[in-house]
């Protein structure tokens, strides 16, 4: 297994996953097409699924990443994240604690972790997560939220974070540069990309902007 912490120093793009936005196209189908359009890392993110049919599927999709030499993440469900050997998982704050799906996934996996506010972001960093998602930044359909968080916070995570942070929320290609140049290390999209008539080029466009903040 590669050093998470060197896997990370590449990622920019990062792709989460929700069929219910991906317009009736398979999570295999548009996962291929995002890593042909230069997607960094993928987070299999499917909440609705009983575990059979999620692990089917996460089995199948870190197939598709391993072939491409980009990491899996899996949300939430760390002991299929285990079974399957995926490259990490990612936890909300309603998920299991940090430090106890290290003890079950070991020092070679990724862990991620949501953050809202710089509270939770500090909690994250000290029990042991690899990277921040933080957010929702912008307003964002993808889930109910009580207002976005906006580029403020941004910087000041920046300000006191050792590990990359990905933002999240209402992430376009309008305003992909903005969150950039606040300190993001990255960023993580769903709906821009999974719903996009064209995903790989899509994908690519967001690369395009990615180059052009310079980080």
């Amino acid at each position: 297994m590669r050093e998470r912490s060197g896997l990370l120093k590449k990622v920019r793009l990062y792709l989460i996953t929700d069929s219910r936005l991906s317009r009736g196209r398979s999570e295999i189908e548009v996962v291929k097409r995002a890593l042909w359009g230069g997607v960094d890392m993928v987070q299999y993110r499917e909440k609705h699924l009983p575990d059979d049919e999620f692990k089917q599927t996460a089995t199948e999709l870190l197939k598709v990443t391993r072939r491409n030499d980009i990491p899996l993440v899996i949300n939430d469900r760390v002991e299929i994240a285990a079974e399957i050997d995926a490259d990490g998982v990612h936890l909300g704050q309603k998920d299991l604690d940090c430090r106890k799906a290290r003890e079950m996934l070991g020092g070679d996996k990724i862990i991620g972790v949501s953050a809202s506010n710089v509270e939770q972001a500090t909690k994250a960093i000290e029990a042991g997560a690899d990277y921040l998602g933080l957010g929702p930044i912008y307003q964002t359909d993808t889930k109910e939220i009580d207002y976005p968080r906006g580029i403020n916070l941004i910087k000041e995570v920046r300000a006191q974070s050792p590990i990359p942070i990905f933002v999240i929320g209402g992430i376009n290609l309008e305003n992909v540069g903005a969150v950039l140049s606040a300190g993001a290390s990255g960023v993580a999209v769903i709906s821009a990309i999974v719903s996009a008539d064209q995903i790989a080029s899509t994908c690519r466009q967001f690369v395009v902007e990615i180059e052009k903040s310079g980080i």
